[in-house]
């Protein structure tokens, strides 16, 4: 079985906690722009199946993440 997917990552700086604050947002900041990217490439996410989505933990789990994945097999 062969998959085809789109992904996007991103990488953040500045206020770690107000990129960790989830308040007004879908699913966290760092997923919202992740999946706006997505969003803004024309694909169509197939929620609720078919994607995921993974923080990313540059500097080592110790430490918050400042990245983040979003996935969406096609």
């Amino acid at each position: 079985m062969t998959f085809r997917s789109q992904f996007a990552f991103a990488t953040f700086s500045g206020d770690i906690e107000a990129m960790h604050n989830d308040d007004g947002t879908d699913g966290g900041r760092m997923y919202d722009v992740t999946r706006n990217i997505i969003l803004g490439q024309g694909v169509n996410i197939p929620y609720p199946e078919i994607y995921w989505t993974a923080e990313v933990f540059i500097d080592g789990c110790d430490k918050y993440s400042t990245a983040f994945m979003f996935s969406v097999v096609l």
